[in-house]
C-alpha cells in the first residue's frame, strides 16, 4: 500500500495519517514469513507520518492474525500479534544495495511522493513471531515412538530409555558392574 505524502513534502501539513491492510504473502520486496505461518486476514496497520523540519517520522500499530502448527504436539492454533514500528522517512534517493547495509534498517525512502512499506512491515511481521508456538504452556506433544499425541492417552510404548545401537556394548559394561 503507498502512502501518500505530497502535503508533508509541500509543507502543506505537519502529518498525514494512514489506516489500511495489507496480504503480507502479496508484498514485493525480499522478505518473507515462515513457511509454517499463515496470516488469516489482512494485516491491519494504522499510523501517521509526521515532518519535523526537514526529517520525517512513521510510526504505526500493526495487528496481525495468524495460523500455524504448535511445535510439539502439531495442533493448529492461531495467534495475534500486534505491535508498533518507527521508522525514519528519507527523501534522498535510495542508494544501491541498501536492502544489505544494517544502517539503513529503520529507514523507509520516499518514491515519487508516496511510501511503500509492505516490504518493511512484512520484515518487522517475520522478526516479531514468537520463535516457537504452543497450543498451551504444558503440551505434552508426541510420543517419540508412536507418534500418538500424549495428552489423548491409549500410547503403550514404555517410558524406557532407548540406548544408542552404538554405545549398547558400553551397556554390557554396566550390567556386569552391577
Amino acid at each position: 500500500m503507498k502512502i501518500d505524502i505530497t502535503p508533508l513534502m509541500n509543507k502543506r501539513a505537519e502529518k498525514a495519517d494512514f489506516e489500511f491492510g495489507f496480504d503480507p504473502a502479496s508484498s514485493e520486496g525480499g522478505a518473507i514469513l515462515p513457511e509454517d505461518v499463515t496470516v488469516v486476514a489482512p494485516v491491519k496497520v494504522s499510523g501517521t507520518v509526521y515532518d519535523m523540519n526537514n526529517c520525517m517520522s512513521l510510526k504505526a500499530n500493526v495487528t496481525v492474525n495468524y495460523k500455524t502448527l504448535c511445535d510439539r504436539c502439531l495442533d493448529e492454533i492461531e495467534g495475534t500479534l500486534e505491535f508498533e514500528i518507527e521508522k525514519t522517512v528519507s527523501v534522498d534517493e535510495a542508494p544501491e544495495g541498501f536492502e544489505d547495509d544494517p544502517t539503513y534498517d529503520d529507514v523507509v525512502f520516499v518514491n515519487e511522493s508516496s511510501l511503500d512499506i509492505d516490504a518493511a512491515l512484512t520484515e518487522e511481521i517475520a522478526l516479531r513471531l514468537p520463535p516457537y508456538h504452543l497450543c498451551r504452556e504444558d503440551c505434552p506433544g508426541l510420543c517419540p515412538k508412536c507418534g500418538k499425541k500424549r495428552i489423548e492417552g491409549g500410547c503403550t510404548c514404555k517410558n524406557e530409555k532407548e540406548i544408542d545401537p552404538r554405545l549398547k556394548i558400553l551397556q554390557k559394561l554396566l550390567d556386569n558392574f552391577d
